[in-house]
């Protein structure tokens, strides 16, 4: 128990052989005392998607070792942090030397239910062993953020330009992602997280650009206040009255955009 909260911390080292029935095992022997946060780490001796997780693609283990692998994790709801945080990134925890291979063998999971407690995934570099540290940062789930949370802007959904936009990026993410090897909860997890950002990069870039429209109004009423400050001395008496205040507007050049 963390402040209040109860976590199962588990870490697993896999055999170099039957992987997936190690895996099974130990999955059942946790559900008779895991209470509250599962977090299970270590070595599982798998590359659970070998076309993205080892360099040459391939994997020297049986296509029914990864499937049964794949279905021991589904079937616990249980995900990789690290690729739903890296949908589309390539990264290795090991390197054999008997196979002069690299690949992602080393994973920190949690259950599908508490993606949103995760903060950030990272693999390190490699040290004195074969084997690149792997590490997770969670936030607690009594933690209540003093900022507003970000908020879906449903009006992205009426502007052409933003729908074509989107269906463009489901469209790029399936077609790189969608494959019979990767569990679909993986996927969808992941598809979520990229879709997300995708929209926070839209209202950023609106933001920006409402931002830069009302600096370029306060430039303008500035210099033309100025202006007229400066040039009302030397205008007659006589011509003063009649000027109105817009034949004081100063036109700056359009700031550039990033």
């Amino acid at each position: 128990i963390i402040v209040d909260c109860t976590y199962t911390f588990a870490y697993i080292y896999s055999p170099n052989r039957r992987q997936h029935t190690f895996l099974t095992r130990t999955l059942t022997k946790l559900q008779k005392f895991q209470e509250g946060l599962l977090i299970l780490a270590g070595n599982l001796d798998i590359a659970l998607d070998p076309q993205t997780d080892a360099s040459r693609g391939t994997s020297t283990l049986s296509q029914h070792c990864i499937c049964s692998a794949q279905a021991a994790l589904h079937g616990w709801g249980l995900v990789d942090c690290w690729r739903v945080a890296h949908p589309e990134d390539r990264d290795f925890t090991y390197y054999s030397l008997v196979h002069k291979q690299y690949s992602h063998i080393d994973y920190v999971f949690v259950a599908q239910e508490y993606l949103p407690l995760v903060l950030n995934s990272d693999i390190g570099i490699f040290g004195t062993s074969d084997h690149a540290p792997v590490s997770a940062q969670f936030k607690s789930p009594l933690y209540k953020p003093s900022d507003r949370q970000w908020k879906f802007n449903e009006n992205l959904l009426t502007n052409p330009d933003d729908t074509a936009q989107t269906k463009q990026v489901l469209t790029q993410y399936f077609d790189d992602n969608a494959r019979p090897e990767v569990p679909p909860r993986t996927i969808w997890e992941a598809c979520k997280f990229v879709i997300r950002g995708h929209y926070i990069n839209i209202c950023s870039q609106r933001k920006k650009e409402h931002t830069n429209h009302i600096s370029e109004k306060e430039l303008r009423t500035i210099f033309s206040h100025r202006l007229k400050t400066l040039a009302m001395p030397f205008i007659p008496p006589t011509f003063r009255t009649n000027l109105s205040d817009s034949e004081f507007v100063f036109n700056i050049p359009q700031m550039p955009h990033d």
